[in-house]
């Protein structure tokens, strides 16, 4: 009885183990972008979501807007994260989803600024000029530009 005890808590041990490092992978996915990166995350309940494919069609081809901007798209679902707008399945997700998603809404677009602070959230597609604007309005963008400017 006791050397079954002793393999049930190592069992449960290892169990926590794993959920905990996959956890921590999680939230180094989003923590290696801060101060680098301003994350736009497409947070949605399945990839047919016809808000999700309208929002990813008006990113695409913004490449160098995105680019200029620091910007890097991740695409959430409650089961995966994939990066960019090809959606490449990154790893498996469900903490990006209750973290970040807030109502009942089946889409949300945020966005996260250098610092990972919540910037915008919207629960439809936003358009370029928006996101751009919102972000070209932000000091650290505007002290990027005067920095160019200065190169």
């Amino acid at each position: 009885m006791k050397a079954q005890n002793t393999c049930v808590k190592t069992t449960s041990i290892f169990i926590i183990l794993v959920f905990a490092s996959m956890t921590m992978l999680q939230a180094q996915d989003l923590s290696e972008h801060r101060w680098k990166d301003r994350l736009v995350l497409l947070l949605s309940d399945d990839l047919a979501n016809p808000e999700l494919r309208k929002q990813q069609q008006i990113l695409t081809g913004l490449n160098q807007e995105l680019r200029d901007r620091k910007i890097v798209v991740y695409t959430v679902t409650p089961e995966f994260l994939y990066t960019g707008l090809k959606g490449m399945k990154k790893n498996r997700n469900n903490t990006l989803c209750r973290k970040y998603k807030k109502g009942k809404a089946s889409f949300q677009v945020v966005l996260l600024g250098l610092d990972g602070g919540v910037k915008l959230r919207e629960n439809r597609a936003v358009k370029p000029e928006e996101l751009f604007g919102l972000i070209d309005r932000m000091p650290m963008r505007r002290a990027e530009l005067r920095r160019k400017k200065i190169e």
